[in-house]
């Protein structure tokens, strides 16, 4: 990338596709019918950790400096099943704090359209990095 566009370097767009095969085809409780699913979606992000170590260090402090801004689109289209075959989806704007050992998420959940809901909700993530807090043990290699 040209010089010029430096801030755009710690832009990424990141993917994902599935299917989604239920557990069981039937609710034993109330009797609906479970579709297998197509999910997929891709998120936005711009990570100020590399904005700051590879392209400028623009000051920023602790915990600022670990921040990765980002919005993620989540969408589910369901396959077989069932009548109402729409596709429910969420756009979740949101923050990853990264640190050594962890990195916690916070997003909001946004309905995309009428039949993903109505109210908007939140994600919260925590993930810990057992390779690293654990290195000589779980963090090893298994061969």
């Amino acid at each position: 990338m040209p010089d010029s566009l430096n801030y755009l370097k710690p832009f990424a767009i990141t993917g994902q596709i599935g299917y989604s095969i239920p557990s069981s085809v039937k609710d034993d409780n109330t009797g609906e019918e479970h579709s297998n699913d197509l999910v997929y979606g891709f998120t936005v992000q711009y990570s100020i950790p590399y904005l700051q170590q590879h392209v400028k260090d623009i000051g920023l402090s602790a915990p600022f400096n670990k921040l990765v801004p980002l919005v993620e689109f989540a969408f589910d289209k369901p396959l077989n099943r069932v009548d109402d075959r729409h596709t429910t989806g969420t756009i979740n704007p949101g923050l990853i704090w990264m640190g050594q050992d962890e990195q916690i998420g916070l997003e909001a959940v946004l309905p995309l359209n009428n039949e993903s809901g109505s109210g908007v909700g939140f994600l919260a993530q925590v993930h810990f990095y057992l390779d690293d807090i654990f290195p000589t043990t779980i963090g090893r290699p298994i061969w």
